[in-house]
């Protein structure tokens, strides 16, 4: 790709999502960092328009991520049959934020391959209180392996539990998004960035300040 079409694509993909716009009321104002540790992680789910983003079509969790760990650009070891072929099954979710827990589940069994549970649509997940009215949902989380408790004071990088097959998902991977409410299917979500991360998409590097999410991209701490 040469130096002008790479400029292109970034101007592309940051248009909506790094510049102030008509989105300017739905950006979130706290400074959050990646739910996770290390590796290359797949944006799965991401952007602020429906064709890139599922979450758009729920006002509550517009803007919102799906997140998979990956190992040469693969989801899965062997055929993936196996909960445990996945390679985010068990990686460590860490707060993104500093915050307040106030809500968690902790106790919803992980899925079988090939199936869902439409009845408990986030599963195993954790509600921090951030401030400034935003409150960060991180969901789909292995059944027992939360480590907060509701009250709890969080700091970026602290461990909160295991990445899981638990909600309404096909298979193991961490759902993140904010919202304005504290209530689960409540309010609007926020448009969010990450900080201390580098994004790669379509072979552009995007680093050295916050990373727009969107889908297609690779993330890496």
């Amino acid at each position: 790709m040469t130096s002008s079409a790479s400029t292109l694509l970034l101007l592309s993909v940051a248009s909506t999502l790094s510049a102030a716009d008509d989105l300017a009321a739905m950006r979130a104002h706290n400074t959050y960092s990646p739910p996770f540790l290390s590796g290359t992680w797949f944006v799965g789910q991401g952007g602020d328009t429906p064709n890139v983003n599922d979450h758009m079509a729920l006002p509550e969790q517009a803007f919102g991520v799906d997140l998979v760990l990956t190992v040469d650009r693969s989801l899965a070891s062997g055929d993936g049959t196996k909960v445990s072929d996945f390679y985010s099954y068990g990686q460590v979710v860490v707060s993104p934020c500093d915050g307040t827990v106030i809500e968690v589940e902790n106790a919803r069994p992980d899925n079988q391959i090939g199936k869902t549970d439409e009845d408990h649509e986030f599963g195993n997940h954790v509600i921090i209180d951030a401030g400034k009215n935003e409150y960060v949902v991180l969901a789909h989380f292995k059944p027992g392996s939360l480590t907060v408790a509701v009250h709890d004071h969080l700091t970026p990088g602290k461990p909160i539990a295991l990445v899981g097959f638990s909600g309404n998902t096909t298979e193991p991977h961490l759902h993140m998004h904010i919202q304005d409410s504290p209530l689960l299917r409540h309010g609007h979500g926020l448009l969010f960035t990450f900080t201390g991360v580098t994004g790669t998409i379509s072979g552009t590097q995007l680093e050295n300040h916050d990373v727009p999410l969107i889908r297609g991209e690779w993330l890496k701490r």
